[in-house]
């Protein structure tokens, strides 16, 4: 009985090497990053904060922009014993927006706004013992 064959199942029909070509630059251009593909950055929260303390005329916020705590004062310049706690806080005066401002890291944010209300409780309480108003009355937790 004569052999038989075993047949080869058939190639698939070659791509003309121009598609050959336009696949791989479509390949590579689908797995490399360019320009303006990165990744978003982290998003901050956009709430909002304000608390204020009318009789010391004091404003304390976040700038959830620009990523800062922000401190305003309604009558002019602090005194030098303000100034000198705030800047011991970690606060700087930002001229062109006339207002004082801590910077909070995306990493530590938490950690920087509880410090950044603890320096404005301090500072609005030092302005109502220089002007004679009594202390703020907190609300037991």
């Amino acid at each position: 009985m004569p052999k038989r064959r075993k047949e080869m199942p058939e190639e698939p029909a070659q791509e003309a090497p121009q598609e050959q070509a336009q696949a791989v630059v479509q390949a590579v251009a689908e797995a490399t990053r360019m320009p303006g593909d990165e990744p978003p950055e982290k998003k901050w929260a956009p709430r909002t904060q304000a608390v204020t303390d009318n009789m010391a005329k004091t404003k304390f916020h976040f700038d959830h922009e620009r990523h800062r705590a922000l401190i305003e004062f309604g009558e002019g310049k602090p005194s030098d014993e303000v100034r000198t706690a705030l800047k011991d806080g970690g606060f700087r005066w930002d001229r062109d927006e006339k207002k004082w401002e801590m910077p909070v890291q995306y990493t530590t944010r938490e950690q920087d706004r509880v410090h950044a209300l603890h320096v404005f409780n301090q500072v609005s309480a030092m302005i109502r013992q220089e002007k004679g108003i009594p202390a703020q009355q907190g609300i037991p937790i």
